[in-house]
């Protein structure tokens, strides 16, 4: 599909600035550092990116997450799954 991307991001030891774990964690129950991230998804668009992508937005049509890791402290998620987005921006799915 010409206007479908793979996305692949991983990260260890990420530090979250004091006011996001403010947000995320307002009992101070979990450490300042996230042990472990990792996301592998697909991504369709309405249209290709290109250079012109920020002059009239492209819309994302489909998301297909084959594996999104997180291990914060105590917290382990993972979560896969496959969405479709409608005009209107309303996903429908099953993650």
């Amino acid at each position: 599909d010409p206007a479908g991307y793979d996305a692949f991001a991983e990260g260890a030891a990420i530090a979250l600035p004091a006011p996001l774990l403010a947000l995320l964690d307002p009992a101070g129950r979990q450490p300042a550092t996230i042990s472990r991230l990792r996301l592998d998804a697909g991504l369709t668009f309405d249209r290709p990116l290109d250079r012109f992508a920020g002059a009239s937005r492209a819309n994302l049509t489909a998301l297909t997450l084959r594996e999104a890791v997180i291990d914060w402290g105590d917290i382990s998620l993972s979560a896969t799954g496959t969405l479709t987005i409608d005009p209107a921006g309303i996903p429908e799915g099953r993650i």
